[in-house]
């Protein structure tokens, strides 16, 4: 079956083995000089130098704002505590002198003491019964007094 396949090749790769491989012939490249500026070097070293720089102190600024901020919210944080603290002074102050004022008017209100500065300080007699006084209007806009019936 081999020898099928070769009779039907039809000469695609025919005498590729026989035929002499062409060699390539090399054309000398011509050789590039370089002429390096003495100071280029130097140039592009201070350019990356300067790069360098800029990257460093933009860090460096970046730190210095968050920094600052950072200290800044510090001394808020402490101003807002101290301003608590004060508030709270005074709350309990207030509570303080408010439970004063409700025992003292709980003192003042009893009617033991409305009764008895009634009658020894304004000079007012008890209502009882033999004391009683009505009003009634009548006719002709007179007012009559009358004593309980």
């Amino acid at each position: 079956m081999a020898e099928t396949a070769y009779k039907y090749d039809y000469g695609y790769n025919y005498n590729a083995a026989t035929q002499p491989k062409k060699e390539q012939q090399t054309r000398p490249q011509p050789q590039f000089e370089v002429i390096v500026n003495p100071l280029a070097k130097e140039i592009a070293r201070e350019k990356e130098v300067n790069k360098l720089a800029y990257k460093v102190s933009a860090v460096l600024a970046a730190a210095l704002v968050v920094f600052s901020v950072f200290c800044y919210s510090c001394v808020m944080l402490s101003d807002k505590k101290h301003d608590l603290a004060d508030v709270k002074n005074d709350l309990l102050i207030h509570q303080t002198k408010n439970e004063e004022l409700k025992a003292e008017l709980n003192s003042l209100v009893a009617s033991v003491d409305i009764d008895k500065y009634a009658v020894e300080k304004l000079g007012l007699i008890k209502v009882s019964a033999e004391n009683e006084v009505y009003l009634m209007s009548e006719a002709n806009n007179k007012v009559i007094y009358s004593a309980k019936d």
